[in-house]
């Protein structure tokens, strides 16, 4: 085998290692500003305070008006959250540490070089 054979062999492994080394440097820098977690987290901020928003917009008191021979009455009934209310915003907020765990434990070393693929 000569030079030229091995070079014109190798071609497609180097447009490979070309290519995974493009791919490696994306994947480092987009680890390094840690998009992906860092969009998942606010969005989960903003679910959290809509669904807190929502369980502080529950009224408190119900009005309910019939209208009988002519004549309106009106009663008010305790309404407020119900217990399932609290138990979905209890969980939405709990989860919310579990959620920071995530994103505080992910990401890769990298340290440790991407190794070029060969023969």
């Amino acid at each position: 085998m000569t030079d030229e054979t091995i070079i014109t062999s190798n071609k497609p492994i180097n447009e490979i290692n070309h290519k995974r080394m493009s791919f490696a440097k994306w994947a480092e820098f987009s680890d390094n500003w840690r998009i992906v977690p860092r969009l998942l987290v606010g969005g989960y901020a903003l679910l959290t305070w809509k669904v807190i928003e929502w369980y502080m917009s529950i009224p408190q008191t119900l009005e309910i008006c019939n209208v009988v021979n002519e004549t309106q009455l009106c009663e008010v009934i305790q309404a407020g959250p119900t217990t399932q209310h609290t138990v979905l915003v209890t969980t939405v907020v709990g989860a919310a540490a579990v959620v920071f765990g995530f994103y505080t434990k992910s990401g890769k070393d990298w340290s440790i070089p991407v190794v070029p693929w060969t023969k």
